[in-house]
């Protein structure tokens, strides 16, 4: 994610976000801001101390506080985004563990292997829905085929599994 503010007198503010990583870079005019801490950045502009604070979390949202300027990193997760997200995840520790289930010929992968896969299912959801460079039909959407796709392997290595230990 890369955000850039022009700020009257002081110059181009740049914000860069490595999503996957988590780690932010902070400039100002191309001259990085030292990171004094987890929330904290600071920089020193003609005898000036600037900071620039980090507010919130993955959850609650992120932005920056710098220079009166309040600048939006992530969005906060939704309830709806988290529902369809968390899905998968039940799917698999319910069905995936239930005998009556299994007895009745229809398999879902269930134990560690299908928790792995329910959990990072969930962590996909909840990164989406973070994003702020959707809008929310398209979080919505892309969050819903990914619990969908993650339901169908659930389902498709439960069968494998099952055929697997029949044989």
């Amino acid at each position: 994610m890369h955000k850039e503010l022009e700020i009257e007198n002081y110059g181009k503010l740049t914000i860069n976000k490595n999503e996957f990583l988590g780690t932010i870079d902070i400039k100002l005019n191309g001259d990085s801001f030292n990171k004094v801490n987890k929330k904290l950045y600071k920089y020193r502009y003609n005898d000036e101390e600037i900071k620039a604070e980090i507010i919130g979390n993955s959850f609650s949202g992120s932005k920056v506080k710098v220079l009166g300027n309040v600048i939006e990193l992530t969005t906060p997760v939704t309830w709806y985004g988290f529902i369809i997200s968390i899905i998968p995840l039940i799917f698999s520790l319910v069905l995936g563990n239930m005998q009556p289930v299994a007895k009745s010929g229809f398999y879902v992968l269930g134990g560690g292997f299908g928790g792995a896969l329910g959990g990072l299912a969930l962590a996909f959801g909840l990164y989406l829905d973070t994003l702020t460079s959707l809008n929310k039909a398209k979080k919505l959407l892309f969050i819903l085929i990914s619990s969908v796709v993650t339901i169908g392997l659930l389902i498709g290595f439960g069968f494998m599994f099952a055929k697997a230990l029949k044989n």
